[in-house]
């Protein structure tokens, strides 16, 4: 690779890392009492809710709430069930840099400077790369969303003031009165603005600069003009209820991450006292591992604090090239601009060739080389998870249980006792059930649960780095022959509920309260294959695991197969596999058992 190509990448990546009215017309009647069935019949009291709302019967998969609720109205339609609750208390839908829908390769000015080298390198689509969202304030607020990620650069060259991220999108003006109508004409919504990242293009000693006072003065006046009427009065405290927040008559909660612009108007706008919880990562597993962590930190240290979990991947260097790979725009532009360099020379005029060596260097990257821009990017992060790549690249498939965004949010909202989900912002909110999942949250209808992992020794084969940017096969993953497993559910009371019913390799049992009686125990088996010998694993009450919040993970390896020999083990570790196909991991787990 050429060095001034090598030394351009480099930093890519570190710019990068750097870096997801009255309330007269409410009838005061719960959502259980006014959701229609699919019939179109009206649900008029509990018992009919009750009959006909069995989640795992009706609604289905969870994003169907839109067949009973309009969206647009949630928090008016559920405003019996969350009254009394503070904002913390809520599970909010929120999107991550919802402003940055306006950015386009038509204009826009770079606030970050650092951005500059794609650029110098001939690649101004990094504009695919700055945009999360895909659809404006009002597209973003009908469809739910309640919260808001708000920043704006000031532009001196025009004396305006922009929606950024990396480079500036539209003016705030039109995003302001887009959020001051929906706010008039739906006094019953309650939305949550986090204004932040105040700042001024870059110049030779920073990457982006402060606004000055003047500007400071100018985006508060702004913001007070369009928003004002409509933000809660900051004498309301932090942390209100919605019905509290519902005597003043206003629906807006402004939270601004700049003491300076807070106090010019003290009494309408919050300094900002929301925790985010964010790390960047740049896959949905190493999210899945990093937000867990989060959540669990904000139920021990954050209970009554507003905190905003950031559920998007953060694209670093290698996601972005390997994107541009993809999409077959990297070799085309540094051909185009740098003849001389490595990557031009690898990039012949020979379109099916050219199209082969784009295609495989894009599938040899981890989740790398997956999107096309953070739009698909952010798209495969919600839906598919790990399972957006190619799986013949690596040596075993996904290690990931929890394929995208819209599988783990269910997985956080299931287990309130080790996790606090508050606010939770999306990329793309377009292909995201994160609203849906707020209102069952919201309701308490989404049931707790537990879940039975069976992942087999294996590992994924992560893919090498070469020279910390591109990546080429590696050999550090474990291909194992996978055991068997199988259980049983029996209840004391009512007999055999489930007779040795198979879990496949890479596969996820939930058992969800409710499902079976309390006096249910699950028995779990493990055996060789080709074998008819059934070995015990374990044995446990299926409440007292929801009650415990009990996920465990079953690993194992065949030794010899179709000779009956082999092992399993179980445990509460998420990444505990053994360190090679014929051993398995002894101390600190749940249980260890081998055969012969």
């Amino acid at each position: 690779m050429d060095a001034s190509v090598f030394v351009g990448f480099l930093l890519l990546k570190t710019i990068l890392l750097s870096s997801c009215v009255s309330l007269s017309s409410y009838d005061g009647r719960s959502l259980k009492d006014q959701l229609s069935y699919r019939d179109n019949r009206k649900l008029t009291n509990h018992a009919d809710f009750q009959r006909h709302m069995d989640l795992s019967e009706v609604i289905g998969p969870y994003h169907n709430i839109a067949d009973y609720v309009d969206k647009s109205k949630w928090m008016t339609t559920i405003y019996s069930d969350i009254k009394t609750k503070r904002i913390s208390d809520l599970i909010i839908p929120g999107t991550h840099d919802s402003g940055t829908f306006g950015i386009t390769s038509d204009h826009g000015y770079l606030v970050d400077k650092t951005v500059n080298i794609f650029y110098h390198l001939g690649l101004p689509e990094v504009h695919y790369w700055s945009r999360s969202q895909s659809g404006n304030f009002t597209a973003q607020l009908q469809a739910g969303i309640r919260y808001l990620d708000l920043r704006i650069a000031a532009i001196a060259k025009d004396g305006n003031f922009y929606w950024w991220h990396g480079l500036t999108g539209d003016r705030i003006e039109p995003g302001l009165q887009e959020i001051a109508d929906f706010a008039e004409m739906n006094p019953g919504e309650v939305l949550v603005l986090e204004l932040s990242h105040f700042a001024t293009p870059g110049d030779d000693h920073n990457n982006t600069n402060e606004m000055n006072p003047k500007q400071k003065m100018q985006v508060s006046e702004l913001l007070y003009k369009y928003l004002g009427p409509h933000i809660v009065p900051s004498s309301l405290g932090n942390n209100p209820t919605l019905q509290d927040i519902h005597t003043t008559g206003r629906n807006i909660l402004a939270y601004v991450a700049d003491k300076d612009i807070v106090n010019l108007h003290n009494d309408t706008y919050r300094y900002d006292v929301i925790v985010n919880g964010f790390n960047g990562k740049t896959n949905p597993e190493g999210l899945f591992i990093d937000r867990c962590n989060i959540l669990k930190d904000f139920h021990a240290n954050h209970s009554d604090d507003i905190t905003v979990l950031s559920s998007c991947v953060t694209p670093d260097t290698t996601n972005i090239i390997g994107g541009l790979f993809l999409a077959g725009i990297l070799p085309k532009r540094v051909k185009g601009v740098y003849s001389n360099v490595a990557l031009a020379k690898m990039t012949p005029a020979n379109e099916t060739f050219q199209q082969s060596f784009i295609t495989d260097m894009a599938k040899r990257m981890s989740f790398e080389g997956v999107a096309y821009d953070l739009l698909d990017m952010a798209n495969k992060t919600n839906v598919l998870g790990m399972d957006s790549r190619d799986r013949s690249m690596y040596s075993t498939v996904a290690s990931v249980h929890f394929k995208g965004m819209n599988e783990m949010m269910p997985y956080w909202l299931s287990r309130p006792d080790i996790f606090k989900p508050n606010i939770l912002e999306v990329d793309d909110f377009v292909n995201s059930h994160v609203v849906d999942f707020a209102i069952l949250a919201n309701i308490h209808h989404i049931p707790r649960e537990v879940s039975i992992s069976f992942q087999g020794n294996s590992r994924d084969g992560y893919v090498k780095k070469v020279f910390d940017i591109f990546y080429t096969d590696g050999n550090e993953g474990l291909r194992c022959h996978t055991i068997r497993l199988a259980y049983t559910i029996n209840s004391t009371t009512q007999g055999i509920l489930v007779n040795m019913s198979s879990l496949q390799d890479h596969t996820v049992l939930s058992l969800k309260e409710g499902d079976y009686p309390k006096d249910s125990n699950i028995t779990l088996f493990a055996s060789s294959s080709g074998s008819t010998q059934w070995h015990l694993l374990y044995t446990g009450n299926i409440q007292d695991w929801i009650s415990t919040n009990h996920d465990i993970y079953i690993r194992g390896s065949d030794r010899s197969p179709g000779q009956g020999s082999g092992f399993a083990y179980i445990s509460t570790k998420y990444d505990d596999f053994g360190p090679k196909c014929s051993e398995g991991v002894k101390t600190g787990v749940v249980k260890y058992i081998e055969w012969n």
